[in-house]
């Protein structure tokens, strides 16, 4: 038999016309970079090697071997069909008619489907989308250009890799991209569908009850917790996924998930009856947990951008991520609905309901993305971001000024913070007497301190590494109180201290200090200074009365008093408690913040 070789070099964008190509035995057809090939039909026998693109008006039948690096179109007037095995890079559809799968066809998608326009039925074949890393997953795209409006039918497969869990007691949070798929496809199910597990009297989180029902898939509803967040958690081991709602997945070491059913293209994905049951309890180690929290998942198979305002303002802004693995493994990290960060497909999250009364969650079809987002990881956003590591693990702590937020929780601006794994360090900002990541006040003079906790873990040694984009003139300095040490971080931005698992908490503290641009156009400007007992404030040199006032750390006025020009003023402040406070000097055109310390 004859060798065939059809080599089209692409040196320049090329198109050669072929009335059907039908390669044999050891033939090649060999596309380079920016050539085109278009076919009425195509039937492989030998090999491909497409690094440009196929453009098929007819039916496409693999029998060989396929290195499909480039872009395969399917594009005829008349209903078209992919036979034998094929694996492809991109494949293009726009086709009216249609493109089928035939019975027995076994298809693999690397990168994306274009759903131009016509139908993709994939229900006599075999259909799969892979995933090979946490930042590879192949996606559906029906949405990128505003002239695609083609849909799928049938069942598919689709993958998520995942790679080991670290620090979260081999746990993922995931759901499904697909409707109908089967908790048993996820992993290997066992335990008692739909009931709960049992805590300990006590509230022990590193063990349940010894009758307690177990297994490898759980669900949240926070309506049942009544005295340990742990009585939440009920075990799925038969029937279907819910689109988009989320799962804890006990799965061990890395590999990869397959789900089964057919693909979510919806316009939308709700979640309803999500309510806050006003509950608050603290576990055996410590840790406070409150009600309103629900577990979710990205339904789609694409990455997707939360959308606040697309009907999801009864819920908090700032949802939170389980970290797996890398640098925060075991902890759970704050993402905006109304940022740029991405969730990837499979992807889990807890959001919550501050209010009472029952929500409705919403995923939206124009929220989804081409942008690769990485699988149970996010990003650092600018601000003032306190990132402490040791021990070999890492968590991060996050402050904001924005003059429409208020000095108490903003469900929009901030974000409460759940404890890491236990034996890792945790790191939070009071608001509200609630644990913190994100925590945004209006103004320095709000609140010039803002008490900072810190959970250990473990004995050890610890550095706190502070990444800053104040506003201008403003100075962060790190006090803390159990060594009576205090830090300018905007000199030094690191800070090293040991700490016991039995420390208190409540040890440091970020106090703001602001210099407005006075300083320079004023020789002479107010100063305050205190012997412990007596505070003293000179407003020597300024032609202007200047308002004092004093604050303790957590924000409350101790005392407010008006000092003339020239004028010096003294006021005892030995009725006030022993410890930091923070003055400020308020004028027309400055505004300059002190600390003093109170005996």
């Amino acid at each position: 038999m004859r060798k065939i070789l059809i080599i089209v070099f692409g040196l320049i964008p090329y198109s050669a016309l072929q009335a059907g190509i039908v390669t044999q035995g050891n033939a090649k057809l060999v596309i380079s970079a920016n050539a085109i090939v278009v076919t009425d039909g195509m039937v492989n026998n030998g090999t491909i090697l497409n690094s440009g693109t196929l453009d098929n008006n007819g039916d496409f039948t693999n029998n060989g071997t396929e290195l499909v690096e480039g872009l395969v179109k399917f594009t005829g007037s008349t209903a078209q069909t992919i036979s034998g095995s094929s694996d492809f890079i991109t494949v293009h559809v726009d086709n009216a008619a249609g493109v089928s799968l035939a019975s027995g066809a076994n298809v693999t998608v690397d990168e994306v489907v274009e759903l131009a326009n016509g139908t993709l039925n994939a229900g006599s074949g075999l259909l799969t989308f892979l995933s090979t890393s946490v930042t590879h997953c192949a996606i559906i795209d029906n949405f990128s250009d505003v002239g695609f409006s083609g849909t799928m039918t049938g069942n598919i497969t689709a993958q998520r890799y995942h790679a080991a869990a670290s620090g979260t007691f081999n746990q993922h949070l995931m759901g499904a991209p697909v409707s109908g798929a089967a908790f048993s496809d996820i992993t290997a199910v066992s335990g008692s569908n739909g009931v709960a597990v049992t805590p300990t009297a006590d509230c022990d989180e590193t063990q349940l009850d010894a009758a307690s029902n177990y297994g490898s898939i759980f669900e949240f509803n926070e309506a049942q917790v009544s005295s340990c967040v742990l009585e939440g958690w009920n075990v799925r081991s038969s029937g279907n996924t819910s689109n988009g709602k989320g799962y804890a997945v006990a799965i061990s070491g890395a590999g990869t998930v397959d789900v089964t059913g057919t693909p979510n293209l919806g316009a939308t994905y709700t979640q309803s009856a999500l309510n806050n049951s006003g509950w608050n309890n603290t576990s055996l180690q410590g840790n406070p947990y409150n009600s309103g929290w629900h577990l979710l998942s990205n339904p789609y198979l694409a990455s997707v951008d939360l959308s606040y305002a697309g009907g999801n303002t009864a819920f908090d802004n700032n949802v939170q991520v389980m970290h797996t693995f890398g640098g925060f493994a075991g902890t759970y990290q704050p993402l905006s609905m109304s940022g740029t960060e991405l969730l990837a497909p499979f992807q889990g999250f807890m959001v919550r309901k501050s209010s009472a009364g029952a929500g409705t969650f919403t995923f939206n079809e124009a929220d989804r993305r081409l942008a690769t987002a990485t699988f149970q990881k996010t990003g650092i956003v600018d601000g003032l971001d306190i990132l402490v590591e040791g021990n070999g693990f890492a968590d991060i702590t996050k402050i904001r000024f924005d003059a429409d937020a208020t000095v108490g929780y903003d469900t929009y601006y901030d974000a409460y913070k759940f404890p890491s794994k236990l034996g890792q360090p945790t790191l939070y900002t009071v608001n509200d007497d609630e644990w913190s990541s994100i925590n945004t006040k209006p103004d320095v003079a709000s609140t010039p301190s803002i008490p900072m906790g810190f959970q250990p873990g473990t004995d050890g040694t610890y550095t706190f590494s502070a990444e800053m984009d104040l506003p201008t003139g403003v100075t962060a300095i790190l006090e803390d109180e159990q060594l009576g040490l205090f830090q300018n971080l905007n000199d030094a931005p690191t800070y090293s201290f040991s700490s016991l698992a039995t420390d208190d908490w409540n040890r440091f503290t970020i106090h703001f200090s602001m210099v407005t641009d006075v300083e320079e156009t004023f020789a002479n400007r107010p100063s305050v200074f205190c012997d412990g007992t007596t505070l003293t404030v000179v407003n020597a040199g300024v032609n202007e009365s200047v308002t004092m006032t004093l604050y303790d750390l957590t924000g409350r006025v101790l005392l407010t008093e008006t000092i003339q020009s020239n004028e010096t003023a003294q006021f005892p402040v030995s009725q006030f408690a022993t410890g930091i406070a923070v003055t400020q000097l308020h004028g027309a055109a400055f505004q300059i913040s002190e600390k003093v310390v109170l005996r």
